[in-house]
């Protein structure tokens, strides 16, 4: 039972601090056209009063990682099927699952993921694609071909 406790607050360093002119610039950002997730707060009421809405959300995040605590809420996926082709046939081969989950665990997450990629970034792989901005798996089968084209020419 220990080991699910939450740290004991103020272990989160300095640096993980997040400030409201941040969380201001990401509310604002919102795209209010994408479905919200399980808390049910719309987008449009997240971007509309971003000014409102920064300080308590900041204060919410800040608190977050200080105690390496997240809202149960913002765990939670609404799982919605999405057609593959015009014409969903069959459900496994037709349909993908989309998790819709809430869009500030999402905003928190980014904030994350940026010191996270800020600390390993550097020792990553060049072959790693996918999960990092202009590394996608577009880019991953360009360089295969690019490689796969060398190869062949210095065979001939």
């Amino acid at each position: 039972m220990k080991d699910s406790m939450p740290p004991p607050p103020d272990v989160a360093p300095n640096e993980f601090v997040i400030s409201v002119a941040y969380v201001e610039r990401k509310l604002r950002q919102i795209n209010v056209h994408k479905a919200p997730g399980p808390d049910g707060l719309p987008n449009w009421l997240l971007r509309d009063f971003f000014r409102e809405l920064a300080g308590p959300v900041c204060a919410i995040y800040n608190a977050s990682v200080r105690e390496g605590f997240v809202p149960l809420r913002w765990k939670e996926a609404n799982v919605v099927p999405v057609p593959k082709v015009q014409l969903p046939r069959a459900a496994k081969a037709d349909l993908r699952p989309i998790s819709l989950t809430a869009t500030l665990a999402k905003l928190l997450e980014t904030f994350v993921g940026s010191w996270i990629l800020e600390r390993v970034g550097n020792s990553l792989d060049d072959w790693q694609y996918g999960a990092l901005r202009q590394r996608s798996t577009t880019h991953a089968l360009v360089d295969m071909l690019r490689t796969f084209e060398e190869q062949c020419s210095r065979l001939q």
